[in-house]
C-alpha cells in the first residue's frame, strides 16, 4: 500500500514498535516541510541536484534515504531549527557542494552521547561542524568532511555507459542479444576508451575475443534462458573492471591530510578538548588505506596533524538474499596520547560517542563488490575500478486470461524489464528498480 507520497514504506516498519506505523510517512514529510514541496518537485531548484533526483524517484532506495534524512531532521528539529533552516538553504543553493551540507545534517542527527549534549556549531564557524559538551567542561570538536566518488572514477562510469550505449545500438543492427566484457591490467585511459566506443559501435562483428593497448574485450551472444526474450528490444549485459587511476588513493590521502591541517588551523592541540574528523566515504574508496594514513599521522610524536581521532563511516547498498539494505561500515583510528582525554575517561568525566545509523544497519565489516558472469560471481580485486549494468527484456508470460511477468534485480546495475508481445506488437513495461543501487545523501 502506497503512502500519501506515493511510497511505500513497508520495509521501513518499526520492528520494536517504538514508532507509529505511520512514522516513515511521517519523516520523509519531515523532509518537504524543511525543502519544501515546490523545490523537492524541481520548480525552484537546480539541475541533477541529488535530493532533488532523489524526491523524484519513488523505488526503495530514494525511500530508506529520504527516510533517514527525516529522521535526522525531526531529530534536530526540536532545538536546533534555526540550524537547520540555514542548512536546509545551502544544500538549496548549489549542486557541487550541497552533498557536504546534506551529510551534516545526517552526521548531527546521527551521533549520541550519553553523558554530553550534542550541538551543531554556530554559523560560519571555521575548523568545525559539531561540538560535544560534557558537564565537566571538556568538549568533542567534530569536522564532518565527505570524500565523494573521484573525478577518475566518475570519468571511468561515463566512457562505461557510452560504451554500453554503443553495444546496445550494435546489438540492434546485428540482432541479436550479447555480453559485453572488458577488463584490463592497467588503467583505461580515455583514448583506449574512444578507441573502443568507436570499435563495438560501429565495426563489431562477431562474438569473439579482442585486445587493444593490454585490454581485453570479449563479446558473446547471451545464451538462452528458461524466460523468453523479447525481440524488438535488444538485451544486453557490458561488465568492465580495471585497475584504478595511478593517483586515486594519493588523492583521498592527500584529502585526508587536508582537513585535518584545516581543523588544526582553528583548533591547536589541548588537553582540555579532543578533535575529530567525521569522514563519510564513498563505497569505492578503501576505507583501509584512509586509516593506515591517519594512524600513520596519529603515531608522529613530532608534529600535531590538526586531528586526535578519525571516524570513517562508509554507506553502501548490500544484498541480503533477495532484499537489497543501506549498510554502514564503521571504522576510526584514534591517538593513544592525548592526556587530557585519558585523564577525562579515567575520571569518567565524558562518555564515548555512539552514532545511530539513520536508516540500515552498521557493521564493521567493509561490503564487497562481485563480478556477475551468469549464474557466477566472484569479488573485484582491490583498488579496482568496477562497471557493470544489464537490460534484459523478459516477454510475459499467459496464466489463464492474463498476462503476467515479474520485475527483478539480481544485482546492481542488472535489471529485469517486462516486454507484453501482441501478435507483431511488444510493448515495454520498464523496471521500476534504480539503475545503479547507489545512495545519493545517505
Amino acid at each position: 500500500m502506497l503512502d500519501r507520497f506515493g511510497r511505500d514504506t513497508s520495509h521501513l516498519r518499526d520492528s520494536q514498535q517504538e514508532h507509529p506505523a505511520e512514522f516513515a510517512t511521517e519523516c520523509i514529510a519531515a523532509v518537504e516541510g524543511l525543502f519544501g514541496a515546490e523545490w523537492l518537485e524541481g520548480q525552484e531548484g537546480k539541475e541533477q541536484h541529488r535530493l532533488q533526483a532523489l524526491w523524484k524517484r519513488k523505488d526503495w532506495l530514494s525511500t530508506c534515504e529520504l527516510f533517514g534524512l527525516g529522521k535526522c531532521i525531526q531529530e534536530l528539529a526540536p532545538k536546533h531549527a534555526g540550524w537547520l533552516r540555514q542548512t536546509a538553504r545551502k544544500v538549496k543553493s548549489g549542486v557541487s557542494n550541497a552533498h557536504g551540507f546534506t551529510t551534516e545534517i545526517l552526521t548531527c542527527g546521527s551521533i549520541k552521547s550519553q553523558q554530553g549534549e550534542v550541538a551543531p556549531a554556530k554559523g560560519n564557524q571555521k575548523g568545525y561542524d559539531l561540538q560535544v559538551q560534557f558537564p565537566s567542561g571538556f568538549k568533542y570538536y567534530i569536522s564532518i568532511k565527505n570524500q565523494g566518488l573521484s573525478s577518475h572514477e566518475a570519468a571511468f562510469h561515463q566512457f562505461g555507459d557510452r560504451l554500453k550505449a554503443a553495444f546496445d545500438q550494435r546489438l540492434r543492427v546485428l540482432k541479436v542479444d550479447g555480453e559485453l566484457y572488458l577488463e584490463s591490467n592497467a588503467h583505461i585511459g580515455p583514448e583506449t576508451f574512444e578507441r573502443l566506443i568507436t570499435f563495438v559501435g560501429d565495426i563489431l562483428q562477431r562474438p569473439d575475443k579482442y585486445t587493444f593497448k593490454g585490454s581485453t574485450l570479449t563479446f558473446r551472444t547471451m545464451p538462452r534462458s528458461r524466460e523468453p526474450r523479447a525481440s524488438t528490444f535488444r538485451s544486453s549485459q557490458v561488465t568492465i573492471w580495471c585497475p584504478q587511476h595511478r593517483n586515486a588513493l594519493k588523492n583521498a590521502e592527500s584529502r585526508l591530510k587536508e582537513a585535518a591541517e584545516n581543523m588544526g588551523a582553528h583548533l591547536r592541540y589541548s588537553d582540555d578538548y579532543f578533535r575529530y574528523l567525521w569522514i563519510r566515504v564513498h563505497s569505492s574508496i578503501e576505507v583501509a588505506v584512509l586509516k593506515q594514513a591517519a594512524e600513520t599521522m596519529l603515531t608522529d610524536d613530532a608534529q600535531d596533524y590538526g586531528f586526535d581521532a578519525v571516524f570513517f563511516h562508509q554507506p553502501s547498498v548490500i544484498r541480503n538474499d533477495s532484499n537489497s539494505i543501506i549498510n554502514t561500515y564503521f571504522d576510526y583510528a584514534f591517538t593513544s596520547g592525548h592526556q587530557g582525554f585519558i585523564k577525562a575517561v579515567r575520571e569518567k568525566k565524558i562518555s564515548l560517542l555512539s552514532i545511530d545509523t539513520p536508516v540500515g544497519c552498521l557493521s564493521q565489516k567493509p561490503s564487497e563488490l562481485y563480478i556477475t558472469n551468469g549464474s557466477l560471481s566472484a569479488p573485484v580485486p582491490p583498488r579496482h575500478y568496477f562497471y557493470q549494468k544489464a537490460d534484459i527484456y523478459v516477454l510475459m508470460q499467459r496464466d489463464g486470461e492474463a498476462m503476467v511477468g515479474n520485475w527483478s534485480s539480481p544485482a546492481s546495475g542488472i535489471r529485469h524489464h517486462l516486454v507484453l508481445r501482441n501478435r507483431d506488437r511488444e510493448v515495454l513495461f520498464p523496471s521500476p528498480s534504480v539503475e545503479v543501487e547507489e545512495t545519493l545523501i545517505i
